[in-house]
């Protein structure tokens, strides 16, 4: 498992993540559903809510922090076990590429 990468660095960020994949970039808080181009939800306008898009700005963030937490846990294990190691048990693991 690769350390996590946080996705965004702020809502500025995010918002130009939903630029870049289509939605015009005249609209400040483009629709989710259709990224700005125009659907029912939005009834056609392209406009979207600007808690819709916090909601998953925050939901993208919540789900990064959970598996860089996950992450840690095994960094923790993983540094606790080589702690119980020799010099060369661990010289041998080297060795052996892992």
């Amino acid at each position: 498992m690769e350390k996590p990468v946080r996705p965004y660095k702020n809502i500025s960020e995010f918002r130009y993540q939903l630029h870049w994949c289509g939605a015009p970039e005249d609209l400040q808080w483009p629709c989710l559903k259709c990224r700005g181009r125009g659907c029912p939800d939005c009834e056609g306008t392209g406009n979207g809510t600007r808690e819709a898009v916090l909601a998953e700005y925050r939901k993208a963030i919540a789900l990064y922090e959970i598996e860089k937490q996950r992450w840690n846990e095994l960094e923790a294990a993983r540094r606790s076990a080589l702690k119980k190691l020799t010099t060369k048990e661990i010289e041998a693991l080297r060795e052996l590429g892992i």
